[in-house]
C-alpha cells in the first residue's frame, strides 16, 4: 500500500469521526495505524496523526485510560520532531492538554496549554493562524475549570480574543464558532449571566443543526447545554423538552453507557427532582452515578457531581442514612443495582426555580441549600465536554 493511499483511508475515517460514526472511525483508524506503523514506522508524522485522531475519538467514546498513551505518544513524538511551535505538534499539545482536562487533571493541564500558548508566540503563530484558535480555547478552558474569578476573567478574554482570531481567519458565521460560542456559554453560566448563556446557546444550536443534522453529537451536545441553562432560568418544561430530546438522540448515536449520554441521564434527573418528581428521578440519578463511576473511575469530577445529586435525591426521599452510607464510602453503597423503578420514595414538594441564580441545588425542609457547584447549573457535572469532535484537523478542542 503507498502512503498516498494510506493518508486517504486515514481521511475517510476523519469524515466518519466528523459525522458521528465513532465505532467505525476507530476500527478504520486502527487498521490504517497497523499498516502506518509497519511501512512507515511510528514517528513517521503520517502514523503520528492517525495516532492523534485514534486518542480523539477514544476520548469521544469515554474510553479515556486508552486515549491518554496515544495521546501522550503523539505529542511527544510531535514536539521532538517538530518544536512545540510547529502547528501540528500545536493540535497535538491541545488535544492531550484537553484529554487531561477531561480527567480531571487540571494543573497538568493548564500547564502544558500555557507553555503551547508561549511556543506559539514565540513561532510568529498569534496572527491569523487557525492552530492559535485551539490554543487559546484550551488554556481558557483550563483558567475556567480551576474556578476562580481570576482564571473567569482570564477564561474570557481567552475566548474573546479566539472569536475573534475565528472571525478574522474564516468570517464571521459558520459551524467553526461553535466551540468557542459553547464555552463563552458556561462561562456566563459560571458568572450567573443566565441571559447571555441562552442567548450564546441557542446560536451554537442553530449553527450545529444547519451544518451537522439534528442528531449529531455537536447538535446534542448545545441541545443539552441550552437545557441546561433553561432550567437555571426556571423555564422547567422547556427545559425537560430539550433533555429529553438530547438524551433519546443520544442514547440511539452513543449508546446508553456513553459518558456523554449519562451527563445527559443526570441533568434529566436533576430536573425532575426540580419538579417534585423524585420517584422518577431516583433511577435517573441513580443510573448516572453508577454508569460514570463504571466509565471514569470514582474520584472524576463528574463521578462526584453525580454522587452529589444521588445523595441529595436520597435525603429528599426521606433516607438520610443511604445517602450518608453513599457520601461515606465513596461509592453505591444501597445494596443493589441502579433500580428500574425507585419503590420506597417518597416525593417532597419542591422549593421551585430560582431564577436569579444558575445553582439549583434541590431545597427542602430535609436539604439545607448548598449548591453542588459547577457548570451545568449546579448538576455537579461539567458542560457538555464530551461531544467535540476532530472536525479541523486532528484538533479536537475547538
Amino acid at each position: 500500500e503507498h502512503p498516498s493511499a494510506l493518508r486517504a483511508t486515514a481521511d475517510l475515517a476523519g469524515c466518519l469521526q466528523a459525522s458521528g460514526r465513532l465505532k467505525e472511525a476507530e476500527e478504520l483508524y486502527r487498521r490504517t495505524l497497523n499498516r502506518q506503523e509497519e511501512l512507515l514506522g511510528f514517528k513517521h508524522p503520517d502514523a503520528i496523526a492517525t495516532t492523534s485522531n485514534l486518542a480523539a475519538v477514544l476520548q469521544a467514546r469515554g474510553r479515556l485510560a486508552e486515549a491518554e498513551p496515544l495521546s501522550r505518544q503523539s505529542a511527544s513524538l510531535s514536539e521532538e520532531s517538530l518544536g512545540l511551535g510547529h502547528p501540528d505538534a500545536l493540535a497535538s499539545a491541545c488535544d492531550l492538554a484537553s484529554l487531561l482536562q477531561t480527567m480531571g487533571r487540571l494543573e497538568e493541564s493548564e500547564r502544558l496549554a500555557r507553555r503551547a500558548l508561549e511556543a506559539a508566540e514565540v513561532a510568529g503563530l498569534s496572527a491569523r493562524h487557525p492552530g492559535m484558535i485551539s490554543v487559546l480555547c484550551v488554556l481558557a478552558d483550563a483558567c475556567r475549570s480551576g474556578g476562580s474569578q481570576a482564571g473567569r476573567k482570564e477564561a474570557e478574554v481567552l475566548y474573546r480574543r479566539a472569536l475573534d482570531l475565528q472571525d478574522a481567519i474564516f468570517g464571521p458565521g459558520g459551524h467553526r464558532r461553535i466551540g468557542v460560542v459553547n464555552r463563552l456559554g458556561h462561562l456566563c453560566c459560571d458568572e450567573g449571566r443566565l441571559g447571555e448563556a441562552e442567548s450564546l446557546y441557542r446560536q451554537a444550536m442553530g449553527l450545529a443543526e444547519q451544518a451537522f443534522g439534528a442528531d449529531h453529537p455537536e447538535t446534542l451536545g448545545c441541545i443539552s447545554n441550552l437545557a441546561s441553562v433553561a432550567r437555571s432560568l426556571g423555564k422547567l418544561d422547556q427545559a425537560e423538552a430539550l433533555g429529553r430530546r438530547a438524551l433519546e438522540a443520544k442514547e440511539r448515536s452513543l449508546g446508553g453507557d456513553h459518558p456523554s449520554t449519562l451527563v445527559s441521564v443526570n441533568n434529566l434527573g436533576n430536573l425532575l427532582v426540580d419538579l417534585g418528581r423524585l420517584v422518577d428521578a431516583e433511577p435517573l440519578l441513580e443510573r448516572a452515578h453508577v454508569g460514570l463511576q463504571r466509565a471514569l473511575g470514582e474520584s472524576h469530577p463528574y463521578v462526584l457531581g453525580a454522587r452529589k445529586n444521588f445523595a441529595a435525591l436520597l435525603r429528599l426521599s426521606g433516607r438520610a442514612a443511604e445517602a450518608d452510607s453513599l457520601l461515606g464510602q465513596g461509592c453505591c453503597s444501597c445494596g443493589r443495582p441502579p433500580s428500574s423503578g425507585a419503590s420506597g420514595a417518597q416525593p417532597v414538594p419542591p422549593a421551585g426555580p430560582q431564577p436569579s441564580s444558575p445553582l439549583h441545588a434541590p431545597v427542602s425542609p430535609l436539604v439545607p441549600p448548598a449548591p453542588l457547584a459547577v457548570g451545568e447549573g449546579s448538576d455537579g457535572l461539567p458542560t457538555e465536554t464530551w461531544t467535540g469532535l476532530a472536525r479541523e484537523g486532528r484538533c479536537s478542542t475547538v
